[in-house]
């Protein structure tokens, strides 16, 4: 197993629920092992098992969630 470390900007979270909704729908995510989102920093880190999933497949939930992600280049 190798952890991923995706960090994003997500436009569109305006409140704590928002956080809520995005986090209960990550932690399901087959591989995913760690979230952290930071709503008045509009931040997520994610940690992740590459070999179960991808930060393209973690950014189009959330992007069906209805959010904008975008990748912090690290």
């Amino acid at each position: 197993m190798y952890i991923e470390i995706l960090s994003l900007v997500i436009e569109g979270m305006i409140c704590d629920k928002c956080v809520e909704k995005l986090e209960k729908l990550l932690t399901m995510e087959p591989g995913v092992v760690g979230v952290s989102i930071s709503l008045a920093d509009k931040r997520a880190d994610i940690r992740y098992d590459e070999a179960k999933t991808s930060a393209r497949t973690l950014c189009k939930l959330i992007e069906k969630a209805g959010y904008d992600p975008m990748i912090i280049d690290q």
